[in-house]
């Protein structure tokens, strides 16, 4: 819904949800592919994505958000990505808030 929409961006939005398993809060990014391609092109490119956030997350940085889970709904074409929840500003706010001092 609505008020779970926490923003948009290229790709898609980003929600916030409820890891079940603690009841943790979390960002849950929706990627929707270009319906024009093939099923394994989707599969590989979300692939891609998975395997980037999945190696940031290894490095166990407080800089860099955790990836919890990732798949893919086919018969939307939709990948899903759930991801630890930052409730900071976003990169855009800081700057543009060092734009105002």
């Amino acid at each position: 819904d609505k008020k779970s929409l926490l923003g948009k961006g290229s790709y898609g939005y980003v929600y916030r949800g409820i890891k079940l398993s603690n009841c943790e809060q979390v960002a849950i990014k929706q990627i929707q592919f270009d319906r024009s391609d093939s099923i394994e092109n989707l599969k590989n490119s979300y692939l891609a994505e998975k395997g980037t956030l999945a190696t940031l997350s290894k490095l166990n940085c407080p800089f860099i958000l955790k990836m919890y889970d990732a798949f893919i709904d086919e018969s939307s074409q939709t990948g899903y990505i759930v991801l630890e929840l930052c409730n900071q500003k976003t990169l855009m706010e800081k700057l543009e808030s060092n734009l105002e001092r």
